[in-house]
């Protein structure tokens, strides 16, 4: 954000709410953010970003195109791996810091920033309540077919077990994947175990 408030010389602006910072905004670049102000990235594999690195010798020694960074925002960095600016990804790979500054920056511009709203915990806390009131309600009265199940069939209240950590799982890994939300689904899965 820094470079960009430089870059297009635009004041940085920073809206709040009552839970916090909701986003910030430079030029006409506006990035939701955690309510603490942290934006969190959606790593990509390294070898995914291979071909935005440019040889800082090559630039200097004028074999790179100049139309090839024109317009761009360019960050200088060491790439070595003997070098100390390693970190370890989310997807358990160690890669340069400059590299997470990168895929931070394109993250930015491409709107991938993964969100965790304040309103997700409510929903968590909703789905195994709802879970929880499902098997109160229908394990205890002996003529629902609940009930009826798990007397009967050998294993069902393990694969209720499992059927309904599936469900939680899938879920998870939905609004993951199609909208960037984070849901702590194995603190759900814990918890709904202990349920059972």
């Amino acid at each position: 954000m820094a470079m960009l408030r430089v870059a297009t010389d635009s004041p940085m602006r920073v809206r709040l709410d009552r839970y916090g910072v909701r986003e910030v905004a430079v030029a006409d670049l506006t990035v939701p953010t955690q309510p603490n102000g942290e934006v969190w990235l959606h790593f990509s594999r390294l070898a995914d970003g291979a071909a935005r690195y440019v040889s800082a010798a090559d630039v200097l020694a004028g074999k790179v195109d100049p139309d090839l960074l024109r317009g761009k925002l360019v960050k200088l960095g060491l790439t070595g791996f003997d070098l100390t600016d390693q970190r370890l990804t989310a997807l358990g790979e160690r890669v340069p810091g400059i590299e997470i500054q990168a895929q931070l920056v394109e993250a930015l511009f491409d709107g991938r920033l993964l969100q965790r709203p304040w309103w997700i915990k409510w929903g968590e806390t909703a789905g195994i309540g709802l879970i929880a009131a499902f098997l109160i309600w229908f394990v205890p009265r002996a003529e629902s077919p609940l009930a009826k199940m798990l007397q009967t069939v050998p294993r069902s209240s393990m694969w209720l077990t499992l059927g309904l950590n599936l469900v939680i799982t899938v879920i998870g890994f939905v609004l993951f994947v199609c909208a960037g939300l984070l849901v702590d689904a194995p603190a759900q899965l814990i918890v709904g175990s202990t349920c059972r």
